[in-house]
């Protein structure tokens, strides 16, 4: 009788002289230790099943076959079978269930939803049992035992399972199940070997909405010897993993909308849905994640222009709501895969430090990604962030002097427990809070009360505030979505008037007394029509005044369909007569600089309710200007240490993301960190000296002290449209 420790001794001895092949204990699973290969080719011939041609369509075929005997579909039509499969993935990838991602969801993605490859036990099972060679090695492995095949498959199979895993042929997804099904937990396959090139197209670092951000982190590999080729399948793994066993509560669930990798990157969607506490209703906020490994000649790769050969960039990026310092961003998976990368990281330096020299953990600016080519983006060091938050540093700035919320940059890991966002009033510095040079009461007379006038009704059903551009002509200046549809999808998306038939706007003006002073009560005048707009690309409208009402009317605007009207259309005289009072446009301002907004509160006031009573009082709140946002970047040309090369060529999608056609996509947008009300749309920003730098467009729909603006520069080339219109043809019609 051998003794066992004999016999592992015997194989260690034929295996480190190539004779056969046998792994003792050298991974978690105890399973490699019970069975040797004798034969290397035979094993070669096992791992070559999982890329042959026919892999994919046997274990499709099976999923096929499994699904028909659930249900009453017809097995003579694949087609069919296949779009129900696409379905039920769908439902699970569109539902609001809280419940796991199961190993069959992700296995699935191979055929439904990506080209991800990924396979279950039983997949593998599928392969290896129509292999002829592979059941002769089953039967040779248990001559006397009377066990059946699939009996004496079950061990051989797992073995097998763990000796791909072990040479990371396949790379394991371990998915832990729900607690109410009582199930084990199960593991799912990456077959890395199988996954294409990453093409141009998946992920684009800018975005077309102001109230969205990048943010990314990075591990600088220095000084790299081999290429960490095993190293995103781990991390692929490990994400699905903590993504999958994440512990979703009450008010905030963490749900898998989209996957798909390739050989050196990896595209992830999730969604947040948290409760609402006032209204008891659950929101839905995507945030969407690529992760990819790079060298510095590659057009992927941020922050390239300050990297050398010897160099891999390992970047983890999230897009989403920029609002409260990107906290939904953070809470909706960005600090979760985070985690999970970093632990993986830290894994393989200890078991590849040898490979390469140190790793750095790098944190890429913001603003740089949204305003320059991502390749010449600026980076800070994430460990000097997080010292300078300890410090009580709120504010740091990049190499190209971009002013950077270190908070957001950390997200939960920067964040104390206690620690909230600071009050707009305790970031307004003290030289934004000196005594601006042009008064409010020197600028009320400019600004004006726009009123959605129904003829049908008789009575005013909406109101926004505007600003007088030209008091030559009588042009006024409003948010287009004070007097149009504005809505995403709507079938009347830009429609003056709301679609209205006898819908225009009214124009309310704040009077002068006897003796020349002004109130803040504005009482409405005139009536006004469109002339001049662009809905798709800037929210903002150029009206132009038509008549004046013979009297004033006050109140709720009740009495205007009542009172005759005087033409000013096209009388220069008639126009002058009214003495309006126009505010000045700038292109120019500052980041941080001081500003205030102008206009209407229609939120509620007092005892009333928001949409109770047209307010008419005139109000004024405080912010400043926090950044301009781009959405029109030139992809021909890259800037570079201050300087614009030509000739780089790089896929558009790299640059930003595809403008739509009929629904709004802003050029360009000022942020401003202000209070915001409802009423103050197309209400004129002004700064210091009165001068107008854009229009409330609206809120961010997270951070309610966050606004965006149409700026001057945009305002100005609708402008320009408008008074072709007028010296053409004044009763033109757009």
């Amino acid at each position: 009788h051998v003794k066992p420790q004999q016999i592992i001794s015997s194989l260690l001895f034929l295996s480190s002289n190539d004779k056969v092949l046998y792994y003792e204990c050298c991974t978690s699973s105890t399973s490699l230790q019970d069975f040797a290969i004798l034969d290397e080719d035979w094993f070669k011939e096992v791992a070559s099943c999982v890329f042959s041609q026919h892999c994919k369509r046997q274990i499709t075929n099976r999923r096929l076959s499994s699904l028909s005997q659930s249900s009453s579909m017809d097995e003579s039509s694949p087609m069919l079978q296949s779009m129900e499969i696409a379905r039920k993935t769908e439902q699970y990838k569109d539902s609001n269930s809280s419940a796991p991602y199961h190993v069959d969801h992700i296995s699935q993605l191979w055929d439904v939803l990506s080209n991800c490859a990924a396979i279950n036990a039983k997949d593998s099972d599928t392969m290896w049992h129509r292999e002829a060679f592979i059941r002769t090695a089953v039967e040779k492995a248990y001559p006397t035992t009377q066990l059946d095949y699939e009996e004496q498959s079950k061990a051989i199979f797992s073995y097998l399972r763990c000796l791909l895993v072990h040479h990371g042929v396949f790379v394991p997804v371990s998915i832990n199940a729900s607690e109410n099904d009582g199930a084990s937990p199960s593991t799912a396959f990456l077959l890395p070997s199988l996954f294409h090139e990453i093409p141009s197209n998946v992920w684009s670092y800018k975005t077309r909405d102001a109230w969205k951000t990048t943010l990314s982190h990075s591990w600088l590999f220095h000084d790299v010897v081999l290429p960490p080729s095993h190293l995103m399948p781990r991390i692929m793994a490990t994400v699905l993993k903590d993504v999958a066993n994440y512990v979703s509560s009450e008010d905030a669930m963490l749900e898998v909308a989209y996957f798909n990798c390739w050989k050196s990157a990896f595209f992830l969607e999730l969604d947040l849905i948290t409760l609402q506490a006032t209204t008891g209703q659950r929101t839905r906020s995507r945030v969407k994640l690529f992760a990819h490994l790079d060298t510095a000649d590659s057009n992927r790769c941020v922050a390239s222009d300050t990297m050398t050969d010897s160099m891999y960039r390992l970047a983890v990026s999230a897009k989403g709501n920029i609002g409260f310092g990107g906290r939904k961003v953070w809470e909706g998976g960005y600090d979760l895969v985070l985690r999970s990368v970093e632990g993986v990281v830290n894994d393989y330096m200890s078991q590849h430090g040898q490979d390469c020299g140190e790793v750095e953990r790098e944190i890429v600016c913001p603003n740089c990604l949204a305003l320059h080519h991502h390749n010449v983006a600026a980076t800070v060091n994430r460990h000097d962030v997080l010292a300078k938050r300890n410090d009580g540093v709120r504010t740091i700035r990049c190499r190209r002097g971009c002013p950077l919320d270190s908070a957001m940059l950390c997200g939960i890991a920067g964040r104390g427990a206690d620690e909230t966002l600071l009050p707009l009033s305790s970031l307004v510095s003290h030289e934004n809070s000196v005594r601006p040079s042009k008064l409010a009461k020197d600028l009320m007379g400019g600004v004006v009360l726009i009123g959605l006038w129904d003829g049908d009704e008789k009575k005013i059903i909406s109101a926004g505030t505007g600003f007088i551009a030209d008091r030559k002509q009588g042009l006024v200046i409003t948010a287009s979505h004070v007097l149009m549809k504005m809505e995403q999808g709507h079938k009347k998306f830009g429609r003056d008037y709301f679609g209205l038939k006898k819908g225009k706007a009214v124009i309310g003006v704040i009077p002068r007394s006897s003796d020349g002073s002004r109130s803040s009560k504005a009482v409405f005048r005139y009536f006004a029509e469109i002339i001049s707009k662009d809905v798709e690309h800037m929210d903002a409208c150029v009206l132009r005044i038509t008549t004046r009402m013979e009297e004033d009317v006050g109140g709720q605007g009740e009495g205007c369909g009542d009172q005759p009207e005087i033409l000013l259309l096209n009388d220069s005289k008639a126009i002058k007569a009214q003495k309006l009072k126009r505010l000045q446009m700038t292109q120019e301002f500052a980041m941080e600089e001081g500003v205030r907004i102008l206009g209407y509160n229609q939120g509620g006031e007092g005892l009333f309710e928001k949409g109770e009573y047209i307010h008419n009082t005139l109000d004024v709140v405080r912010g400043y200007v926090s950044c301009l946002f781009e959405n029109d970047i030139n992809v021909n040309m890259v800037e570079k240490d201050g300087l614009v090369l030509d000739g780089q060529i790089t896929p558009i999608s790299l640059l930003r993301e595809p403008a739509p056609v009929g629904i709004f996509s802003p050029r360009k947008e000022i942020v401003v960190r202000c209070p915001t009300i409802p009423g103050h749309s197309g209400g004129p920003c002004v700064n210091h000296d009165g001068e107008v730098i854009g229009i409330v467009s609206r809120a961010d729909p997270v951070e309610s002290e966050r606004c965006y603006l149409a700026p001057s520069s945009e305002l100005k080339v609708l402008m320009e449209k408008a008074k072709d219109v007028c010296n053409r043809n004044p009763n033109v019609e757009l």
